[in-house]
C-alpha cells in the first residue's frame, strides 16, 4: 500500500500472494524451517523500506537461522541497499552484509561440519564445480561457461514460468529487486538434485519475497 498508494492493488496483491501455489505447496510439503524466511525476509525488507532498522536487524537474524545459506541471499539485498545510495541504507547495508556473510561462512566451513563430523551433507549435488565448498564457488568462478549451461537448460524457463506467470511477469519491471534471489536461483539451478528445481517443494521459499516484492515495484 505504502508503494502502490491505492488499498485495492495492495489487496490484489496479498490475495495473490496466499494464492500463490509455490507459497501454499511449500507450507503443505513436511516441515522446513526453510519456509519461514518467506515471513521473515518480508519483513526484513519492509522494515529497512520504512527506515526500521531495529526491526530490519530482528528479521535478518531470524532469517538467517531458517537455513545456512540464506546469508547470501542477504548479502545481495545488502548489496541492493547500497547502491540505492540513500546513507542510512548504505550504513545498515554494510552490516548486513558483515553479518551475512559471517554466518554463511561460520555455518559452512565451522558450525556443520563440526557438528557432522564430515563436509556439508548437499555437496555431492555440485560435485561438477567441486569437492569441497571452497572449490564450489572456485570451479563456479573459473568455468563461467558450465555455469552459464546449467542456467539455459529448458527447465530453467519453464521453472521461471511457473514462478513469474502467475504474477503476469511484473517482477521482470523490477529486475534489481529480483536478482537479490539470484543466490537461491543459482543453488537451485546449478545442483543435480532433480528436486531443487521443483517449484512445489520448500526449495522455492527464499525465492517467493523477492518474486513479491519486484512485482509490487514492476507495477
Amino acid at each position: 500500500k505504502k508503494v502502490l498508494k491505492s488499498k485495492g492493488l495492495a489487496l490484489a496483491i496479498s490475495f495473490a500472494f496466499l494464492m500463490y501455489m509455490p507459497l501454499q505447496r511449500t507450507n503443505i510439503f513436511e516441515f522446513h524451517s526453510v519456509s519461514l524466511a518467506v515471513t521473515f525476509l518480508l519483513c526484513l525488507f519492509y522494515f529497512t523500506y520504512i527506515k526500521k532498522y531495529g526491526w530490519a536487524l530482528l528479521f535478518l537474524l531470524l532469517a538467517l537461522l531458517t537455513k545456512e545459506q540464506v546469508g547470501l541471499t542477504t548479502t545481495f539485498f545488502a548489496g541492493y541497499l547500497f547502491f540505492k545510495k540513500r546513507r542510512s541504507d548504505r550504513k545498515f547495508a554494510l552490516l548486513v552484509a558483515l553479518i551475512s556473510i559471517a554466518w554463511f561462512v561460520l555455518s559452512i566451513w565451522w558450525i556443520m561440519p563440526h557438528f557432522r563430523q564430515s563436509q556439508h551433507f548437499a555437496l555431492s549435488y555440485y560435485d561438477d564445480f567441486g569437492d569441497s565448498p571452497l572449490q564450489v564457488f572456485l570451479g563456479i568462478l573459473t568455468h563461467p561457461q558450465k555455469f552459464a549451461a546449467y542456467f539455459l537448460q529448458p527447465t530453467v524457463a519453464l521453472y521461471l514460468f511457473y514462478l513469474l506467470a502467475p504474477l503476469l511477469f511484473l517482477p521482470l519491471l523490477a529486475p534489481f529487486i529480483l536478482l537479490i534471489a539470484l543466490p537461491e536461483f543459482a543453488i537451485n539451478f546449478l545442483s543435480n538434485n532433480f528436486h531443487m528445481q521443483n517449484i512445489t517443494l520448500h526449495y522455492v521459499a527464499v525465492i517467493i519475497p523477492f518474486v513479491f516484492i519486484a512485482a509490487v515495484f514492476g507495477l
